[in-house]
């Protein structure tokens, strides 16, 4: 099993591409491929990764149809097997515990699977129960088998807007047979508690980038430690 990692970027990126020590090392130990649109978060990509990069649109729907396209064809005839694993991780997600990362995927993941972070949204219904409207795996890291991205497409969908992913996604490949498996990969708080082997920031934006910076340096001085 091979574990190739995945990731959206485009210039609003560039503060993630320069600080993430945790992503630029890991791209130096696994294959590593960027959706990137846009000159200036292509040459970031190129200056602090070693990475495949994939151009296309600034539009994340688009970019995960490219994205299953292109390993559809290499699986049909170049090294890639059914058992390795696509595993997605955001650019301003911090990467503390690669063994564990992979240690968890290598141990709990399935053939046609999407595995991570498992979510429901409940609604009420005509009788006053609570009942699952939607599950999905959430998208700041997750993995998913090359068996999964041979069964399946994804088909822009026009009830969500270009920058979602998560929910449409696992939407689709549900209505294919593709199972959802709970594992979580990481953690989402404002101290990285060290449960979990990535970290994400709090989704509220006047938090974000100091949340991920103070973590950035944190990463910086568990390395030195090490």
């Amino acid at each position: 099993m091979r574990l190739i990692f995945w990731t959206f970027a485009d210039g609003g990126s560039s503060g993630y591409l320069r600080y993430n020590k945790s992503l630029q090392e890991l791209s130096q130990e696994y294959d590593f491929y960027f959706l990137c649109s846009g000159n200036r978060g292509n040459k970031l990509v190129r200056k602090h990764f070693r990475a495949q990069v994939l151009p296309c649109e600034n539009n994340i729907q688009e970019k995960s149809q490219l994205l299953l396209k292109h390993f559809q064809m290499l699986s049909s005839f170049r090294g890639v097997q059914d058992d390795d694993v696509l595993v997605k991780i955001d650019l301003d997600a911090v990467l503390f515990d690669l063994p564990e990362l992979v240690r968890r995927i290598k141990k709990n993941i399935k053939p046609e699977s999407i595995m991570g972070n498992y979510r429901e949204q409940f609604v009420t219904n005509d009788q006053g129960d609570r009942e699952v409207s939607l599950s999905y795996v959430r998208g700041a890291c997750q993995a998913m088998p090359i068996s999964t991205v041979k069964k399946v497409s994804f088909e822009c969908d026009d009830r969500y807007g270009i920058s979602d992913f998560d929910i449409p996604f696992c939407e689709q490949v549900q209505n294919r047979g593709i199972k959802l498996i709970d594992c979580p990969l990481f953690e989402i708080n404002n101290k990285y508690t060290y449960t979990h082997p990535v970290w994400h920031p709090d989704k509220k934006a006047r938090r974000k980038v100091p949340q991920f910076s103070r973590h950035c340096h944190l990463y910086d001085e568990i390395k030195k430690n090490a």
